[in-house]
């Protein structure tokens, strides 16, 4: 005969091993009258026997029992009270699910460092990231020392005039060790593209000069014209820049930018939100917000800030000695601030960013003009002047520029292109054999050579018609 011993184990007996299972047993086991039959051919006696299943579990044993005892054995009722045993089971379980499903506290653990930063790909953070040891450059906190200067005063300073400063700008990449060895506005640059700084952003001239690097400062929807993309290229041509980028808030536009981002390799633009306000003064003019960020760029990193419509028309060397160039437009007018030279941390620029927590919104020239104009007055000595070098023709000489060819510019470092009101050539087609001063500047600065160009040198313009 077949039994079940203690063990659940199937074992062959002699004896035989009835049970009598009654009907709300044999029910609650969900099992069959199974009969085990032998006959003899000496007797007529036929003996039933039925195998014992396995036990099942407690719980669902006396789940089980209790329907049959109110008769609510459906499949429905069934089916609920298994998920009754089902939640009580996971309930036990929960504390051990937890403990699979805990995500430690990192904020890189989240969607965008995964796609930002594949394997192999550093973090931004991790840039000069590493821990420094107090009197190596960094104190304990948030209190760092910034190029050797007492503390990490900058992000404070410049956000006394512009409270977005301390939001826009990464304090870990301006403020370190290892700031001072690095163009901080290309270190901004590869953490708002989500890129490691492999050595990319090493600056190439020691703070005694100013450094090769350019900036434009253009914010607002903008479409590039002709004379920016000269500009752009002319930049590149003379002043063989280490870096060059474009700062605004919106990706600029157009045919020519498409051919600044051909002709120009390594251009970089620069995300940055606009200035809410200035010196806790509403923004009633858009230029006063590049007159303040261009400041921000040369006091953190120094460089070369050029507007858009300024042409560089010889190397600037001679220039990179001082702490801080620029030109007199005029005394009237002010001292012009479309071209500025600096070195990073220039007293002269801080200084100068600084009268801008005094800021007047109701005058257009004071803060961008005259402010600088009155510091050199007061102390002519801190500010190298270069006026006919830079702004001349001035915008009251604009004929100078426009209708005639006999303007002598071959000492200026550059010239500024009055473009208000002023036939501004809008396409290459329109320089190539023309005999104005402003050809001669603009075809200096794609072609190197000033002279005229023959007609079959055309460049890409369509029709000799503006492209934007």
């Amino acid at each position: 005969m077949l039994r079940w011993d203690e063990n659940n184990q199937k074992s062959n007996s002699n004896e035989p091993h009835t049970i009598d299972l009654t009907a709300s047993q044999r029910h609650l086991h969900q099992i069959p009258y199974p009969t085990s039959t032998s006959t003899s051919t000496t007797t007529t006696t036929t003996t039933t026997t039925t195998t014992t299943p396995p036990q099942l579990p407690p719980f669902t044993m006396k789940l089980r029992l209790a329907c049959l005892q109110r008769r609510l054995c459906g499949s429905v009722t069934s089916s609920f009270l298994y998920l009754l045993a089902l939640i009580a089971l996971l309930t036990q379980l929960q504390p051990f699910l937890s403990s699979l499903l805990v995500v430690p506290k990192d904020p890189h653990h989240n969607l965008r460092d995964k796609l930002l930063f594949p394997r192999g790909v550093a973090r931004p953070d991790d840039l000069d990231g590493a821990k420094v040891k107090d009197g190596e450059g960094r104190s304990h906190g948030d209190e760092v020392l910034w190029f050797n200067a007492p503390n990490c005063s900058v992000m404070d300073f410049m956000g006394g005039p512009d409270p977005t400063a301390k939001m826009v700008y990464d304090s870990s990449l301006i403020c370190g060790p290892k700031a001072a060895d690095r163009d901080v506005v290309c270190s901004l640059f590869f953490a708002q593209i989500g890129l490691k700084d492999d050595g990319d952003c090493i600056r190439k001239t020691d703070d005694h000069k100013v450094p090769k690097i350019v900036y434009f400062v253009i914010f607002g929807d903008y479409t590039f014209r002709f004379w920016h993309y000269v500009s752009i290229m002319a930049a590149k041509r003379h002043v063989s820049p280490t870096a060059l980028y474009v700062i605004g808030d919106a990706h600029p536009m157009g045919y020519w930018w498409k051919r600044v981002m051909r002709d120009c390799k390594g251009i970089r633009f620069l995300y940055r939100s606009r200035p809410t306000e200035i010196g806790g003064q509403p923004v009633k003019f858009k230029h006063h917000l590049s007159d303040l960020v261009r400041l921000q760029a040369l006091l953190l990193n120094g460089g070369i800030y050029l507007d858009a419509d300024m042409v560089v028309t010889r190397p600037l060397d001679p220039l990179l000695d001082h702490d801080i160039t620029m030109g007199l437009i005029e005394n009237g007018t002010g001292m012009g601030n479309a071209f500025i030279a600096a070195k990073r941390n220039s007293p002269f620029v801080r200084e100068w960013y600084d009268r801008y927590n005094t800021y007047n919104n109701t005058q257009f020239y004071t803060n961008s003009l005259h402010v600088p104009r009155d510091m050199w007055h007061k102390n002519p000595g801190r500010l190298h002047v270069e006026s006919d070098r830079l702004y001349r023709p001035n915008w009251f000489e604009a004929d100078k520029l426009f209708k005639r060819w006999d303007y002598d510019w071959s000492q200026n470092y550059a010239v500024h292109v009055w473009t208000n009101g002023n036939p501004v050539p809008k396409a290459e087609e329109e320089i190539q054999t023309a005999n104005t001063t402003i050809a001669q500047v603009f075809r200096n600065a794609l072609y190197g050579d000033p002279r005229p160009r023959h007609q079959s040198m055309l460049g890409n313009s369509v029709n000799g018609k503006e492209v934007i």
